[in-house]
């Protein structure tokens, strides 16, 4: 028996397919669309099986494939190393680790042997004995800088790697070799398929510090992200621009009040916020002592209404504003209250510029790169100093003056390279390609308005190197064949919201990072193995979740079904009846009485789906309702596209539209699957289990209810709830 993740084939010339139908067990597991199928072909199955059909139906003409594949994985005892390495054999039986040490004096190979001492102790791993073997951390200075090798042998584990990063992934490798409570004897050798992995986030506030702290530490670390681009904006005071950082309060204070507008990217820095400098080495230092490289985003040119808010005399501003309606092909422009560019021949632009960079550098102490924002310059040549100039030559002019100041105190440029694009009709900036630096790093994001186009062959003749920018797992296409071109050196994930869980985890992108380390990781990457990807991330999430809360792994939870009679089961489709008796179609009411609980966990979907809105809040379906013998009530909001989807989807199933560029994933940081089956006509049927932990353990619940959303017409599936208690 094998999971069959998804079925491939190409036709010949002259071929038409009207329909593929796939039986697993002779049971239909998947079909086609309905569209005539010509030219490559994947077709996502999902399911467990002994014996495939394949059936073609012709659409009037002849049907010739070639290169069928069927990709998936069967149980063959070896671990589910991820990302997946370069290379890796393993041997028979397992070894139990009765010491951790470093080779040499050397502080990266201690802080990798404290770093797995700690893993152990947090994830509760079985694989320490005092009979076992050493394990040894090994800094070996001839090494490729990201190449790590892991040996585990009946005599001995040794880690080896030119640096600390290296070593730390090779803890996290040996980590994950612990099966059966033991180390599973194995030779790992492994470095990055692309140099450039990136992690894109705003200045959080100082309360979400230590999820930031922990995101580095459990997901960026284990899934060998190597650098992270910190988007600045007004979010740290500046001593020597102060009215930048008093009219940015300002601007915020007055939004709360409803007097003006929120400020663009203010949400992204310090949440509209304040950071004092300390405040923000203690964050470098933090993400730094892992090895992660820090890169800060200086925005500029472009996105600037935090400094021309404060200095509106050097605000490019434009007559007629350009209005972008249509958001699938290029994004909004920002609110007009604020002036969203400043003026590239006014020197005074400059000096502020130049003085937030010398306090944003010496805070930060970037290892190699500064980026310098430059995307999305709505107002370009407008004013009275810019208006009868080339738009080419001005952005060129501004371009190299921070290239130029940044290159005196030793640090390489990033920028976005939209304004570079000949596609993008509404800027006159292209041509400037022929006469910026070349060793400024692209960051090509608009990808996602040109699906149909390879948006870097526009940029990578002129000698650039470039990162994918924006890179969402989701839907970036032809990512194999784009990736694989001589300039191109990685990607970069985004956030585009304040940084926090919930903002993260409501945009898909904790799900997002770790499906995309492996395409910037493994030079093995295939999108047609999706489904093979999402079965393996399915178990790390749990695990990674509860570390990122800073949360307990509990080793021992035993759950106890409640009986509930809340609602009908009339209406639940009857795929889900087969698979859950006491499914019902929750009304508002109650759930159950008078009970103690460490958790409660809450297995369910939705009869209909809503929609996901960019940039606007998640659909409420309803809240769970906890409330104590005391009279204390708990919310417990039930999200569509948060916690809960429709029955039938398929978890992690990326949203295929443009439109959701940002928003790729649904419903894939709260709650696990817990049933993925499918119909008689091959169509998915999903639950999925939502865990609230109880912060009162102690305390009675006197009651625990269900209460829909006024209006609400997505209808909430409440197939079973249980009570747990963690021994």
């Amino acid at each position: 028996e094998s999971y069959v993740g998804s079925l491939s084939f190409e036709t010949t010339g002259g071929s038409s397919i009207s329909s593929v139908v796939v039986l697993l067990d002779g049971k239909i597991v998947a079909r086609s669309s309905g569209k005539a199928i010509s030219g490559s072909f994947t077709l996502p199955v999902a399911a467990f099986g002994k014996n495939v059909t394949l059936r073609l139906k012709t659409d009037v003409k002849n049907i010739s494939i070639f290169n069928l594949e069927l990709l998936g994985s069967y149980e063959d005892g070896a671990p589910s190393l991820w990302p997946t390495p370069a290379s890796a054999s393993y041997g028979e039986g397992y070894v139990k680790i009765a010491s951790v040490s470093s080779k040499n004096d050397d502080r990266d190979e201690a802080f990798a042997a404290s770093h797995f001492e700690s893993i152990i102790e947090e994830r509760l791993l079985d694989c320490k004995a005092e009979s076992g073997v050493g394990l040894e951390f090994e800094k070996c200075a001839d090494m490729e800088n990201e190449r790590f090798t892991v040996s585990v042998k009946e005599s001995g584990i040794v880690v080896r790697a030119a640096s600390r990063i290296a070593l730390l992934w090779g803890a996290e490798t040996v980590a994950a070799l612990v099966t059966d409570g033991g180390v599973k004897i194995a030779e790992i050798d492994d470095k990055p398929y692309c140099e450039m992995r990136g992690f894109h986030f705003g200045l959080p506030s100082y309360d979400n510090f230590g999820f930031i702290k922990r995101l580095v530490k459990y997901v960026l670390l284990p899934m060998r992200y190597n650098h992270v681009i910190v988007e600045f904006c007004g979010g740290m005071r500046f001593d020597k621009r102060p009215l930048i950082s008093e009219k940015w309060l300002e601007a915020a204070e007055n939004f709360k009040k409803g007097i003006q507008p929120l400020m663009p990217h203010s949400k992204m820095a310090a949440n509209g916020g304040l950071l004092e400098k300390w405040q923000v080495r203690e964050l470098c230092d933090s993400i730094r002592e892992y090895g992660i490289e820090i890169v800060p985003e200086v925005q500029s040119f472009g996105h600037v209404q935090y400094i021309t808010y404060a200095y509106p005399e050097i605000a490019e501003v434009a007559e007629d504003k350009l209005i972008v309606t249509d958001t699938r092909l290029a994004d909004a422009n920002p609110d007009h209250f604020y002036n969203h560019c400043y003026c590239p021949s006014n020197p005074l632009s400059y000096e502020i510029i130049y003085d937030i960079i010398d306090e944003i550098v010496e805070v930060v102490k970037p290892e190699r790169f500064v980026h310098m924002g430059h995307d999305e310059i709505y107002d370009i040549g407008v004013c009275p100093k810019c208006r009868d100039k080339d738009h080419a030559e001005l952005y060129a002019k501004h371009v190299t003056a921070m290239y130029e100041y940044l290159k005196k105190k030793g640090y390489r440029m990033m920028i976005w390279s939209d304004m570079l694009q000949p596609t993008e009709k509404r800027y006159k900036t292209s041509p400037a390609r022929e006469k910026l630096p070349r060793d400024i790093v692209m960051l090509d994001f608009i990808w996602y308005f040109h699906f149909d186009l390879d948006m870097e062959d526009h940029i990578l003749p002129y000698g650039y190197q470039i990162m994918a920018g924006n890179l969402y797992s989701s839907h970036y296409p032809r990512y194999s064949s784009r990736m694989a071109k001589e300039g191109m050196i990685g990607g970069q994930v985004s956030t585009w919201v304040a940084s926090e869980e919930n903002g993260f985890a409501d945009n898909g992108k904790m799900w997002d990072t770790a499906y995309t380390a492996e395409m910037l990781w493994s030079d093995k990457y295939d999108e047609r193995l999706r489904e093979c990807y999402n079965a393996i991330l399915k178990k790390i999430q749990p695990i990674e979740r509860t570390l990122v809360r800073g949360e307990a792994i509990r080793c021992v939870a035993v759950a106890e079904s409640i009986e509930f009679s809340l609602g009908s089961s009339e209406p639940v489709p009857s795929v889900i009846r087969e698979n859950r008796s006491g499914a019902k179609l929750a009304e508002c009411g109650v759930i159950a009485e008078n009970i103690r609980a460490d958790a409660i966990e809450f297995e369910h979907a939705t009869l209909y789906g809503a929609p996901r809105i960019a940039w606007a809040n998640l659909y409420k379906v309803g809240d769970y309702v906890i409330e104590y013998e005391d009279g204390e009530k708990i919310f417990l909001p039930v999200r569509y596209a948060g916690n809960v989807v429709a029955w039938n989807r398929r978890f992690a199933d990326p949203l295929p539209q443009q439109y959701y560029r940002h928003q790729g994933y649904i419903g894939t940081w709260y709650s696990d699957p817990t049933l993925e089956a499918k119909t008689e006509n091959g169509e998915d049927v999903l639950l999925m289990s939502l865990t609230w932990k109880n912060p009162s353990p102690n305390k009675k619940i006197a009651k625990l209810s269900y209460v829909a959303a006024e209006n609400d017409y997505c209808g909430l599936i409440l197939a079973s709830v249980k009570k747990v208690s963690y021994k």
